[in-house]
């Protein structure tokens, strides 16, 4: 305010040019544009001297100036960097010391120019806020896939023959070790193993026991047969033609279960059934074949596996044969209680000279035969001596079946 104005009376402040150019310059919106207009009207009749104009202009220009200066501190503040945090990263065998302007572990690591894979791990979380002297560790996690080759170590078995007399024993199969391949998925932690999985298991060369055979005949005297007699014997198949004498064993690994033991009405082949030793099959037993007469000809897998009962036609050419899985409780079975029919051509220097296995085809004749009240245990089958209709039997049950119709 001007000297002018300092000595204006309480009622004469209106009038008072002094106090209208105050009001003017301390709050625009008291005067708004009417008292712009009339300080302006004033200054230029002469009413407001201009010596007391300057001095309030150069008041106000006073108060903006230190407005702006305190402004610029306070922005000069804000920008001030916040203090650093000195934090440890433990990672790749190294330690390094970064300082970061707070911030996240994820913030740190970036820093400190150290990335973390998808299976890597890291103590603390990304997540967690920087303290002073904090430890980062990061873990390499690798998964790797490791084939290992084991040997599987052969048995030797021993085979009561009946073609040996008493004490004498013979090496009947050398043995042979066999060859495995496993899998394994290995999880490293920094280099070093922390858990080994194994994911697949296979036989790349099968196990051969050896078999040794020793004599149990015993002094009892050969007696003449007719016709071909098969039988089992210490888990093998054996047979005798002509006289009780001339018995020999078919097979000699010990490992016929007795569920399919069926010889062909001519007498030639044997059909017989053997247990599944590999641990990883869920398989019941499987269907072989064997000639009778040739000594120490090879028996012949089918390709057919969980058959409960079979049976050859009468012109051994078809194998009737019914199937089951493995169950947990007892019998240790659940019959399917199916029915099929499978051609099979087996290899004979005079009939087939070309073939050198069999060849089986299977159709499936019926999906569920009547079960009963105890449909786990099965069906028994035989053929028409025509080998047009299969007769079944259930444990409460009996029926036939026509081939060509169903």
């Amino acid at each position: 305010m001007s000297p002018q104005t300092a000595g204006c009376q309480e009622g004469q402040k209106a009038a008072c040019p002094g106090h209208v150019l105050a009001l003017s310059f301390a709050d625009p919106r008291a005067g708004g544009w009417q008292g712009r207009a009339l300080l302006q009207k004033r200054l230029l009749s002469g009413t407001i001297p201009l010596e007391g104009f300057a001095v309030h202009r150069a008041r106000h220009l006073g108060v903006w100036m230190f407005l702006a200066v305190g402004l610029a501190i306070l922005l000069s503040a804000c920008q001030r960097e916040a203090p650093s945090v000195p934090v440890t990263i433990l990672a790749d065998g190294k330690a390094v010391q970064v300082a970061v302007p707070g911030g996240t572990v994820r913030d740190a690591l970036a820093a400190a120019g150290v990335s973390v894979g998808g299976l890597d791990r890291v103590r603390p979380d990304l997540w967690e806020e920087l303290q002073p002297g904090l430890q980062i560790r990061v873990v390499r996690v690798q998964e790797v896939e490791e084939v290992q080759r084991r040997s599987i170590p052969f048995e030797r078995r021993v085979l009561r023959s009946e073609a040996l007399p008493d004490g004498e024993s013979r090496l009947v199969q050398l043995g042979q070790e066999g060859e495995e391949e496993i899998v394994y998925k290995v999880v490293l932690e920094d280099g070093v193993e922390t858990q080994r999985l194994e994911v697949s298991r296979k036989v790349v060369r099968p196990v051969v026991h050896e078999v040794l055979a020793v004599g149990v005949r015993g002094n009892l005297p050969s007696v003449p047969i007719t016709g071909t007699i098969a039988y089992i014997s210490g888990g093998n198949a054996w047979m005798m033609r002509a006289e009780s004498g001339g018995r020999r064993p078919l097979t000699s690994a010990g490992d016929l279960d007795g569920r399919v033991f069926d010889l062909s009405p001519d007498g030639r082949w044997l059909l017989f059934s053997r247990m599944v030793t590999d641990t990883a099959s869920s398989a019941l037993n499987s269907l072989w074949v064997v000639g009778t007469t040739v000594v120490g000809e090879e028996a012949w897998p089918l390709g057919i596996e969980g058959v409960l009962h079979a049976q050859w036609d009468q012109a051994a050419a078809r194998i009737a044969y019914t199937t089951a899985e493995r169950s947990q409780g007892s019998p240790g079975w659940k019959a399917r209680n199916d029915l099929w029919v499978a051609e099979v051509r087996l290899p004979s220097p005079h009939v087939t000279p070309t073939l050198s296995q069999p060849v089986v085809t299977p159709t499936l004749v019926t999906a569920q035969m009547p079960g009963g009240a105890y449909p786990w245990w099965g069906t028994a089958l035989a053929w028409s001596p025509d080998g047009k209709h299969i007769a079944y039997g259930t444990a409460n049950s009996v029926g036939v079946i026509r081939l060509d119709t169903g």
